[in-house]
Parts: structure tokens; sequence; C-alpha cells
């Protein structure tokens, strides 16, 4: 268990860092930065805001992108356990106590990240071992965390139209 969340939060940390630099390419900012001006400008105060930006974005130790994967675990873990509730509270009024419990499945969900992810920084011993993964496994674990959020989605909404049918 405590691999399949790392591997998801690996998967889902090199894709928004494939984001980042996607995005980056795009941004006005970074196309102003490649002006010979500015570029010289920098090299003479010996700054580099792309690298300061990338490494803000893309730190393995607090990184935003770290947090964005951490983010999405979460709400993947809250949305399973809803969506479970859901199924198996069919035909009850559960409207009174809906809200009390999704805090209940957010304080379990950060319980459960922070042991299998965060207790003793786990995520980067996994982090140095998936690195050298190769890329046709890199790329199949990546697609499978991309199919199950989306298969988590859907069991959400079939939850919503099971449980209000």
């Amino acid at each position: 268990m405590e691999k399949a969340f790392n591997i998801f939060h690996y998967c889902i940390y090199l894709l928004l860092n494939k984001l980042h630099l996607f995005l980056n390419r795009m941004s006005p900012a970074y196309l102003i930065y490649k002006l010979p001006y500015f570029k010289e400008k920098h090299k003479r105060n010996k700054s580099d805001p792309i690298k300061a930006l990338d490494a803000l974005w893309m730190n393995k130790r607090g990184g935003l992108n770290l947090w964005g994967a951490s983010g999405i675990l979460c709400f993947t873990i809250i949305l399973i356990f809803l969506s479970l509730f859901l199924i198996l509270t069919k035909g009850h009024n559960v409207d009174r106590v809906l809200l009390p419990l999704v805090i209940i499945f957010m304080i379990l969900t950060i319980f459960i990240i922070s042991r299998y992810i965060y207790s003793r920084d786990k995520y980067l011993e996994y982090f140095e071992e998936f690195e050298h993964w190769h890329k046709k496994i890199r790329i199949k674990y990546i697609i499978l965390c991309i199919l199950f959020v989306i298969i988590v989605i859907v069991l959400l909404f079939a939850s919503l139209f099971f449980h209000f049918s």
C-alpha cells in the first residue's frame, strides 16, 4: 500500500513538473528573459530567474509541485471514501452527516498521507528508487495514475447517481 501511494505521488509529481516546464516555455516572462538585453543584465548580476523559478516549483524537499502532488493524492483518496460511503448508504438521508463525514475523511486522509509518504521523508527514498526506472515503465505508471484519477472521478459521479436515484 505504501509503495502504491508513493508511486502515485511520484507520477503526479512528474506530471506537474512536465506541466511546469511546458507552461514555462509559453510564458511571456520567459520569452522576455530570452531577449539579449535581459539575458546580459541577469548575467552581470549573476542571477537566473528561470533557475530560481524551477527550484521553487520542482524542488523535491518542498517545492510547489510536491505540494500539488500531495494535494491531488489527498483529493483522490477523499473522493474514494466519499464515493464508497454514498454507495453504501443508498436510499438513506445523509444530508446532515455529510459535512462532518467529509471532515473526518479529510483528517483520515491527512493521517494516511503523513504516515505513508511524509514520515521520516519516505517519499525521498522512493523518489530515488523511481528515478532509476526505464522510460517505458515511467510512462506506464503515469498513464495508470491518470486512468486511476479518471476512474475515481467516474466512480464519484456514478455513486452520486446511484445514491440519489
